[in-house]
């Protein structure tokens, strides 16, 4: 996906958003791209599972994000990444928010050869408001956080701050 593609599945309603699932031997998500499943303001649904499942690489680059999302209180699915490799470079982001309560997805990256987060580059789990962030888990043989590179499960409120696992 590039300069301003989109795939986004949304609710604004009382309905859940379906699932997102890409499946590819190679994905690169750049210039201003997403991929997102999230519940807008208005809507009461769960927001769906994000699973990416590629044979060789992902790479998020150039402001460009993978995310799972809600802007109420409505329930957060997960975001899943399975990949040979997996790169998050030039302000390029993984992330799972709540911004109205709730708690945000989890997030879980399993790479069999590598994950590197660098020059901006983010992984996270995030409550603005008074929910929880949930967990994140990398597993790879190699994990490589670099040049402001950054995994994080925060609140900004009064909710909990989610577990991060990097194994």
């Amino acid at each position: 996906l590039g300069e301003g593609s989109f795939v986004f599945s949304a609710s604004i309603r009382d309905y859940a958003t379906g699932p997102v699932q890409l499946s590819a031997a190679n994905l690169t998500v750049s210039g201003n791209s997403a991929i997102t499943s999230a519940v807008l303001e208005g809507g009461s649904g769960r927001a769906g599972d994000v699973d990416v499942k590629l044979r060789e690489r992902l790479w998020v680059t150039g402001d460009s994000y993978i995310s799972v999302s809600t802007d109420t209180a409505a329930e957060v699915g997960d975001l899943r990444i399975q990949a040979g490799q997996v790169l998050i470079d030039q302000n390029g982001r993984l992330n799972a928010y709540t911004a109205a309560g709730g708690r945000s997805g989890r997030i879980l990256i399993d790479a069999r050869d590598a994950v590197r987060i660098q020059e901006q580059g983010k992984v996270w789990s995030n409550a603005i408001a008074a929910g929880d962030a949930s967990d994140i888990e990398v597993r790879a043989p190699r994990i490589t956080l670099a040049s402001n590179g950054s995994v994080a499960a925060t609140t900004q409120e009064t909710g909990k701050g989610g577990s991060i696992r990097l194994e």
